[in-house]
């Protein structure tokens, strides 16, 4: 039974197709700069330099899967992605014992994350885009020492 379904949605301006997701599912990670309690700060999470290497990272998907992600541009990776990370990662992305499941993975714990991550798509893998999205995301937080919030 699928949960969500997809939506391609042309954007002329990028010439690229963007994937948006017609249901959330109530899970997001966000990229977040190192010092910031994403719980409390009124900060914006990213600077505009970071905002640009998302972008980036959004433009390498597109030539790898031929499509763009919103969320991906925006330092963020959306209830599709849910899980993908933590099964590439070996790193979990809900903390049981917080009353709200939440998590802040440290940009140590991001770096850890990123040198163990084994990608794997196909049969008993994700979804190529999903995964392809994820390790763009996953690339870009640990090579600028970024921390990952996980939000439920």
């Amino acid at each position: 039974m699928n949960l969500f379904r997809i939506r391609f949605t042309p954007d002329a301006a990028i010439g690229y197709l963007v994937v948006k997701p017609v249901r959330a599912m109530g899970w997001d990670a966000y990229a977040v700069r190192p010092g910031i309690d994403p719980r409390q700060s009124e900060e914006e999470f990213l600077t505009p330099v970071l905002e640009e290497r998302f972008r980036h990272a959004s433009g390498e998907l597109a030539g790898i899967v031929g499509v763009v992600s919103e969320n991906l541009a925006s330092g963020t990776l959306g209830g599709l992605s849910m899980g993908v990370l933590a099964r590439a990662t070996g790193v979990p992305d809900y903390d049981e014992t917080s009353a709200d499941g939440g998590l802040l993975w440290s940009p140590e714990v991001v770096r850890q994350a990123h040198e163990q991550a084994k990608w794997n798509s196909g049969p008993e893998g994700d979804e190529p885009a999903l995964m392809h999205e994820a390790r763009l995301f996953l690339d870009v937080c640990a090579s600028e020492g970024l921390a990952i919030w996980f939000d439920w």
